[in-house]
């Protein structure tokens, strides 16, 4: 398929993420960016306030009662790749998680999100920060965020971005930093998501299937430099053992679960 742009049109949405991470891997980043058009066939999009005011609402208690080490993992993370005093945008801030490993670093906050309950929530358990509800597909109109941010966190969400609107994301996460500013990605590897779709199951309502290559490129494509990443699985139990295990004396035998990516804005 690489370079036969005159019918990605008709390509299955599943075999078009596959040759997007072959032309991320071969860092042919020009055909890679003329896959993202808005005619290419793609995953069903079934992303509502409704369903993300749940969704939210499920993740804060699994990772309340220990039941998520990945999630928790993640969050720890990315908090450690924070400095202190600091402005931070977190788009898509879901349940917060972050936002509770950042109340000791007197960082200035603000956080973005598509769920109605998830925003109101979090203006009442952190009352030093702002949290507004932004649909980040639409244009950003809030004054939050007529400023530019040292740090924009965005973590489990470009997974929910059809794919010809991801530029208009990562464009505004570049727009909305700071010279040398930091962004912080994660997104799911490796979930099997085309045979839950075949089965009729997506719970997560994810419309993309990332590889590590292609996660890189479409960032480098939109003016940003990958200086870190993490690989990260999914591990129910005996997390950290088991995590250690496959990032050291077993590396590579297990496909990661899930990247966090830093980047600088170039």
């Amino acid at each position: 398929m690489v370079g036969k742009k005159k019918n990605i049109e008709t390509i299955d949405p599943f075999r078009l993420e596959e040759y997007r991470s072959q032309l991320a891997l071969q860092h042919s980043l020009k055909l890679l960016e003329a896959t993202y058009t808005k005619d290419s066939l793609t995953i069903p999009n079934g992303n509502t306030n409704k369903l993300w005011d749940d969704l939210n609402a499920k993740t804060h208690e699994l990772l309340h009662e220990g039941k998520n080490p990945m999630a928790d993992d993640r969050a720890k993370i990315v908090a450690r790749n924070i400095e202190p005093n600091k402005s931070i945008l977190d788009v898509g801030f879901g349940s917060a998680c972050l936002e509770a490993l950042l109340t000791e670093k007197k960082v200035d906050l603000v956080g973005i999100d598509f769920s109605d309950d998830s925003v109101k929530t979090a203006k009442g358990q952190y009352h030093q920060w702002s949290f507004e509800v932004v649909d980040i597909i639409k244009p950003w109109k809030s004054k939050l965020l007529d400023k530019k941010f040292d740090y924009i966190v965005s973590l489990e969400v470009l997974e929910h971005i059809p794919p010809y609107q991801i530029f208009q994301i990562l464009n505004e996460f570049h727009k909305h930093l700071q010279k040398n500013g930091t962004l912080i990605v994660s997104v799911p590897l490796n979930e099997g998501l085309e045979q839950l779709v075949k089965e009729g199951i997506n719970p997560n309502q994810h419309v993309r299937t990332y590889s590590p290559a292609l996660i890189r490129a479409e960032l480098e494509i939109a003016g940003f430099k990958t200086t870190k990443d993490y690989r990260l699985f999914a591990f129910s139990n005996m997390y950290w053992l088991k995590s250690f295990i496959s990032n050291t004396l077993q590396k590579g035998r297990r496909k990661p679960n899930n990247i966090i990516i830093v980047a600088q804005k170039i």
